[in-house]
């Protein structure tokens, strides 16, 4: 399976961020991809509570206010783990431990870390950032490099697709895949892209653009 997103993520204030996380908060995680100062961009599947056996981690942080494509694709054919950043891989594992691949009655959460059964959130690893796009699919699409494209797009693999635009309800997160995976919004606040340029000292700097173009 796929998980793809685009987020800016100001990394050099906050010791960790959770990207997407997928846990029964008591028994550890299905998947999750994240950041930490301590080892940068980072992924992984399968592991028990407090454990990072199948954990992958690049070393690497993400340039504050830029968008990134970030992919974690786990290829069971080859029992092989891998992250890409911007369609690049930047960690990897061969190695990946089964065990506890059963843990799979968790629930997903965007920009959170699931940390108790209740559902609770970990107050530390709250993503403070915007995030445009999220795919999740079944198969390995990825074991090489490849061209990102600007926007995602379903096909039969795909397990869930959220665009992250507004729609009829601002409370409801909506899954474009059409498996009706929908979500509900807590403490996120939808906002409009408004392209122009941002350097307050160019010519043509527009005080309403939020987006650099």
């Amino acid at each position: 399976w796929l998980i793809v997103g685009k987020s800016v993520v100001w990394a050099s204030d906050v010791n960790g961020q959770m990207y997407i996380n997928k846990s029964d908060g008591a028994n550890g995680y299905e998947y999750f991809m994240g950041y930490k100062n301590s080892n940068g961009l980072n992924g992984g599947v399968f592991n028990p509570a407090y454990n990072t056996t199948n954990s992958i981690y690049s070393g690497i942080t993400p340039q504050s206010d830029d968008w990134f494509n970030l992919s974690l694709v786990l290829d069971r054919s080859e029992n092989r783990l891998q992250l890409f950043l911007d369609g690049e891989v930047i960690a990897e594992k061969n190695d990946v431990d089964y065990t506890y691949a059963n843990n799979n009655n968790g629930k997903l959460c965007v920009g959170c870390y699931i940390s108790t059964p209740d559902g609770n959130f970990l107050e530390g690893y709250k993503f403070d950032g915007d995030i445009k796009e999220i795919l999740i699919s079944n198969v390995a699409k990825y074991s090489n490099n490849y061209n990102p494209s600007d926007s995602l797009l379903s096909d039969d693999n795909t397990v869930s697709h959220y665009t992250f635009k507004p729609g009829e309800l601002d409370e409801i997160l909506y899954d474009h895949s059409g498996n009706q995976n929908h979500g509900t919004i807590h403490g996120a606040n939808w906002i409009e892209n408004i392209y122009g340029c941002t350097d307050p000292y160019a010519e043509n700097y527009d005080e309403t653009a939020n987006v650099d173009d």
